[in-house]
Order: C-alpha cells, then structure tokens, then sequence
C-alpha cells in the first residue's frame, strides 16, 4: 500500500472520523471542538493556516466550527484540508482510534506506527499486558480466517482484520523490545 497510494493522506483521515462517528456516535460539533482545542494548544497563532470560531457563544461556534470541519471532507468543496491540521485531526479522534489513524498514516511510508514507550511508573506492566492483549486478538482475528484449515482468498473478507490485529501485535512487541533495549543500552559495559 504505501509509496505508490491511489487516495490523498486525508481520505485515511476522513475515513477515521467516519469509523470513530459510527463506533462512538460523536458528532462532527464535538469532534470539531476538540480538534479547535488541539489545534489551537499545539500550534502558535500566527502559525494557523486555518482560522476558527471561539470566544463567543459555545454551541454556536462548535456548530460553526463543526459546518467548517465538515466542509474539508466534502468531495465537491474547493476548500482542501491543510496539511497543518492533521496532527489535531488525528489527536482528536481519541484512544485507540489515533492510534489506529497513526498506523494508517506510518503504513503509507512503509512504516510500523509505534509508540514510544514510557518510562512512568508501570509502564512496563502495562506494555507486557497490551502485548498479552493483542496477541488474543490476533487469535480471535485469525479464527474465522484459519476454520477450514488455511487462509487463502475464501478468507478475503476476515484478512483486513486480521491484518490490523497483526499490525498492532507488532507494535506492542516493538514497544516491549524498545523497552528493554533502553535498559540494556543504560547498562554499564562489562
């Protein structure tokens, strides 16, 4: 998929708010205000290409804000999205949905989206966990695929799935691995 993409980095942006929309229900006023938030706390003003409504009454300028937003992921518009709110749209959608959008963008350079492990306390319990954790979701991804035995084209409609399962499996051992590299590199040499 990456080097040679058919769509524009904003198609996987736009469908990332469209799969977080239908898994959470947020509305587009809602997103838009915490994508204004982001934007407007990471980049300086005189930096903002894109200028949005605050300071007046909320509900009307998140409705602003939100008729705004939507505009960038309408097909028809003239308006573009610029490139200097995709950090914020990203941050935006939350959770494990930034995550996943983070993926998708690193995968289009041919990349493994991976974050870069903690150092706060328990962090290394919580990065063995989610390694356990997505390890069984590799295995309930790959069930439907591996039911006759094999994973071949009858499988096509399991293999995305299973693919992103594999791909966050990934990212959960490299974080494990950086983890103890670090460790190792600190040591003293003997």
């Amino acid at each position: 998929m990456f080097g040679d993409s058919q769509e524009p980095r904003s198609a996987v942006l736009f469908r990332a708010w469209f799969e977080m929309h239908q898994a959470t229900g947020c509305s587009m006023q809602t997103f838009a205000a915490r994508l204004v938030e982001h934007y407007h706390a990471s980049v300086p003003e005189p930096l903002r290409a894109v200028t949005f409504k605050v300071g007046g009454d909320v509900f009307r300028d998140a409705t602003t804000n939100g008729q705004h937003v939507a505009r960038f992921m309408n097909p028809d518009a003239t308006t573009r999205m610029p490139v200097d709110l995709e950090e914020s749209w990203v941050a935006a959608l939350g959770g494990d949905f930034t995550l996943r959008c983070r993926r998708l963008l690193a995968r289009r350079y041919g990349l493994l989206g991976v974050p870069v492990a903690s150092l706060a306390q328990g962090a290394d319990m919580r990065e063995a966990s989610s390694l356990t954790a997505e390890f069984g979701e590799v295995l309930g991804a790959m069930a439907p695929a591996l039911a006759d035995g094999r994973i071949d084209a009858a499988d096509a409609a399991h293999l995305p799935k299973l693919i992103n399962e594999l791909d966050d499996l990934c990212a959960a051992a490299v974080a494990v691995r950086a983890r103890a590299q670090a460790v190792l590199d600190g040591l003293p040499n003997a």
